[in-house]
């Protein structure tokens, strides 16, 4: 069976290639990092290292998955977190038909606990004072992320 979803991203990502070209030597953070498929592209266009985010366990399996197939275990660090308002556990749903559809606090789909941390705490984490480009999908995290960045950080440049 065809993943329609996963092929559309590849298109999206690699032959149209949404997210640009220009990451040669730079520190790239993946928020909703999927299956892998934008932390791969990041590398492979030359991204020094990539914080992949993504809190949904059975996508966290497939991007570590990919990192080994592809070598690329030394430039990347996997983080199985949401990033939310705060640090500790949220409910995060999941669609079973439409897992890349799956977002924090729904009122429907399965439902499991994922840790969540602020920003500032995932940063740390991380061990990166600065972050050269960040990509942010996480089906819903989007505006609390925003505005808690934006009353804290003085970004470099806006979204393109």
């Amino acid at each position: 069976m065809i993943d329609f979803f996963f092929s559309s991203c590849l298109h999206e990502i690699f032959i149209h290639k949404t997210y640009g070209e220009k990451y040669q030597n730079l520190r790239v953070l993946d928020i909703g990092a999927h299956k892998g498929e934008s932390t791969l592209y990041f590398l492979l266009q030359g991204a020094k290292a990539v914080a992949a985010v993504e809190p949904f366990p059975d996508f966290v399996e497939k991007i570590r998955e990919r990192i080994g197939q592809n070598h690329f275990q030394d430039r990347v660090l996997l983080i199985p977190v949401a990033i939310g308002g705060k640090n500790g556990t949220a409910g995060f749903t999941y669609l079973p038909d439409a897992p890349e559809c799956s977002f924090l606090n729904p009122e429907q789909g399965g439902r499991i606990q994922v840790r969540t941390i602020t920003f500032d705490a995932l940063l740390s984490e991380i061990g990166w004072e600065e972050v050269d480009v960040a990509k942010v999908d996480c089906e819903g995290c989007e505006y609390e992320l925003f505005s808690m960045l934006l009353t804290r950080h003085s970004p470099k440049s806006g979204c393109g």
